[in-house]
């Protein structure tokens, strides 16, 4: 195994205690760190009993096999079972992910994660929009590129430039101006969106294969590599912003792996606060989701 696999793992986990310690202050028993661990928890409480209460509900399990197609887009590709792609009128591309009440949820792909998902937690303005559209409609779609640049706008193409080194928050304004007067909503991609393509492409193949990516901070890095389920540029080391939170931190996702004296394979996918601590912004892009 690479030395960087096992020099990322040793400093992801650094950096799991170090944020812990020095941003919420452990050490110290004041009520003020109480109230700042309540007002993450509570907002997991309420993040998950949202999702509960709406599983109570039902929906027709079948309708993630009949994809709508959002106003000004057209099928391009694929099944559902393998990759159902449309494509906007400037060729954009967009895959639909299936899911229903049984499969729509946060997981953990490793026993120990670094950062577990019970920890993690979304904006109430997206959980909520997200999580009924897609039970509602039976799936949703995900870019089918990493986020890519093409003449300052945001895209979702083969063979551009990645949009790399731009914060969560630049990102999100970039992709706000992408359509005008649209009846879908178009974000960073969140949680529960990256868990289940993620786990979607795992029950389709029984193995990936996670790439070393060679990626050089003044030569520009390009979208179109590996594609599993018709989606592209997952299994590598380009690291995914999204719109999910631990604590007060965002996570990122992405692959990294770590084998020891001949002990199985380690995969973790959530990491935060990478480039503080050394890992390059270059490797940090992003993914879009979209959906009614």
């Amino acid at each position: 195994m690479k030395k960087k696999d096992i020099l990322l793992y040793a400093l992801s986990f650094i950096i799991s205690i170090i944020i812990v310690v020095v941003q919420f202050d452990l050490f110290k028993t004041d009520l003020s760190d109480e109230d700042i661990f309540a007002e993450y928890y509570s907002k997991i409480d309420e993040e998950n009993n949202y999702l509960q209460n709406l599983l109570l509900q039902s929906f027709d399990i079948n309708r993630s096999q009949n994809p709508y197609i959002p106003d000004g887009f057209h099928y391009v590709t694929g099944e559902v079972n393998n990759g159902f792609v449309i494509e906007d009128e400037n060729n954009n591309q967009f895959v639909w992910v299936p899911c229903n009440s049984e499969n729509l949820y946060k997981k953990d792909f490793t026993e120990n994660p670094l950062i577990p998902v019970e920890d993690c937690w979304e904006e109430k303005s997206v959980y909520e929009k997200f999580l009924s559209s897609s039970l509602e409609n039976g799936g949703f779609y995900v870019s089918r590129f990493e986020t890519g640049i093409e003449d300052e706008k945001i895209v979702s193409k083969m063979n551009v430039e990645t949009l790399v080194n731009v914060e969560r928050a630049d990102i999100q304004e970039k992709i706000d101006v992408m359509y005008e007067n649209k009846d879908f909503n178009i974000e960073i991609i969140n949680g529960y969106a990256y868990d289940r393509m993620l786990s979607w492409i795992l029950e389709t193949y029984n193995d990936v294969e996670i790439v070393d990516t060679e990626i050089y901070p003044d030569e520009p890095f390009y979208t179109g590599r590996y594609s599993y389920n018709n989606i592209y540029d997952i299994f590598d080391d380009m690291f995914e912003i999204t719109v999910e939170n631990w604590l007060d931190s965002i996570v990122y996702r992405g692959f990294s792996s770590l084998d020891i004296d001949g002990l199985t394979e380690y995969f973790d996918t959530r990491y935060t606060g990478m480039e503080d601590y050394g890992y390059k912004s270059i490797n940090k892009t992003s993914r879009l989701v979209l959906y009614k």
